[in-house]
């Protein structure tokens, strides 16, 4: 019985540092590197060789151990001591695939020492061209998985399988299980913040809208709602957008992996086994739509919300503006009220001025110009009199708001104030005039 163990290791391709550390161990351990070529692997003659893939921004390195004489323990063995001296732990690998190769001996035969290897529970069987493949359970074991083949001969497609299409397809389970891993943990925090926005939501609804005590709420208390539930949908409307990029790329993911496995001619995968492999995958995405679901629910119940909260606001603004305007309206019928008084004290105040000022007019110019003012007829006194208090009273009013800014009415203030010196000149030249007449 021959065996020999082909072992994956799955990198990041930000981890060039262990890589070249692994790799330089291995040279120096006098492992060659695969020139390119074909690997002479499963040949009857001893071989080691790694070499390296790339799949997007995934690093695959693979090393291969064969011996005329050995176990899958003692290569097993040989690669965890390399891997430890290297400084290669687990936490620095996506993931690690082995393969476990037998010939000359039947499948049953070759299940026993596997067995003490990984302890599986099931098998999933590959149906290939020559020989029998299977996935020593299905599930990642602690980022381990294990593969049985047995070999019958030797082919190009056997050593381009092994070399590239296996470890390629792997890259493609791994990155898809990520990701699947991602948004599941996303997935989980995504609920939690709906069933937190659903809370708040309802708290504002049911204790703040809908309770009596919130008939007196102020508008700016019912603004900080507003905010609180746009903070909510916005935060909605983010996980939406990330849960829908979950599902875009879960699926892509799944149509790349599928496209590989029908693109690969070395094996073909039945209906169960195609369904094992998706199937954690498909309730994922299922996981991911209902969250969907609840999220387009809840974003519409908070926008619902704002509105609700954003009509209230305006039917309170409404009232106060009706409120506001009432009282703008009892103060315009106050300050109506005022000005109609003020007119009638200024009314009466200048007939009070006019009068006051036309009796000291009258005794003064009686006063000073005696025997002049004697000459005067009774009517022209009247006239002058009457004239000149009249005229100086609304010169005085004039006077009044052209200091307080009425610009417009300077003309007016200069016309009657120059009428009120021709008038004081008319009774000045007059009564000197007349006095002396009468000293004639």
């Amino acid at each position: 019985m021959a065996f020999s163990v082909l072992r994956y290791y799955y990198f990041l391709e930000d981890d060039q540092e262990i890589i070249e550390q692994l790799t330089a161990f291995w040279k120096k351990e006098g492992i060659p590197a695969d020139s390119g070529g074909r690997w002479p692997f499963f040949k009857e003659a001893a071989d080691q060789r790694f070499s390296r893939l790339q799949y997007g921004n995934i690093v695959i390195m693979i090393l291969g151990l064969k011996e005329t004489q050995g176990s899958w323990d003692a290569y097993i063995s040989s690669m965890e001591e390399w891997e430890e001296q290297a400084r290669v732990a687990d936490n620095d690998l996506l993931a690690k695939v082995t393969v476990l190769c037998g010939s000359d001996s039947g499948w049953e035969e070759l299940l026993v020492p596997a067995r003490g290897i990984c302890p599986y529970r099931d098998i999933v069987s590959f149906s290939i061209q020559k020989g029998q493949l299977a996935r020593l359970d299905w599930k990642w074991p602690r980022g381990r998985a294990y593969y049985l083949f047995q070999q019958d001969e030797v082919s190009p497609s056997l050593e381009r399988f092994f070399s590239s299409s296996l470890p390629l397809l792997e890259a493609g389970l791994i990155r898809l299980n990520m990701v699947s891993n991602l948004y599941r943990d996303r997935n989980t925090t995504i609920l939690k913040e709906i069933n937190g926005c659903d809370s708040r939501l309802s708290n504002i609804l049911h204790t703040q809208l809908v309770s009596e005590q919130a008939a007196g709420k102020r508008v700016g208390e019912l603004e900080e709602q507003v905010q609180e539930l746009s903070s909510s949908y916005g935060i909605l409307a983010g996980d939406y957008s990330m849960i829908q990029e979950g599902v875009s790329r879960l699926n892509g993911l799944m149509d790349a992996v599928m496209i590989q496995i029908k693109g690969e001619r070395f094996f073909k995968l039945a209906n169960d086994v195609q369904d094992a492999i998706f199937s954690p995958y498909n309730r994922r995405l299922t996981e991911l739509k209902n969250t969907i679901d609840d999220l387009r629910a809840s974003r519409e119940n908070h926008q619902a919300a704002i509105d609700v909260v954003r009509s209230r606001i305006d039917i309170m603004l409404s009232r106060e503006n009706i409120e506001t305007q009432e009282r703008i309206k009892h103060l315009m019928e106050i300050n109506t009220s005022i000005q109609q008084q003020s007119l009638t004290f200024q009314i009466a105040a200048g007939i009070i001025e006019f009068i006051v000022l036309a009796y000291y007019s009258h005794s003064l110019w009686k006063n000073l110009a005696h025997g002049a003012y004697d000459l005067v007829p009774p009517g022209v006194q009247l006239i002058m009199v009457v004239l000149f208090s009249w005229t100086t009273v609304y010169c005085t009013h004039l006077i009044a708001e052209y200091r307080q800014g009425d610009t417009h009415i300077r003309s007016k203030m200069l016309l009657y104030c120059g009428l009120l010196c021709l008038l004081l000149g008319i009774v000045i030249f007059g009564t000197y005039w007349l006095q002396m007449k009468a000293a004639h």
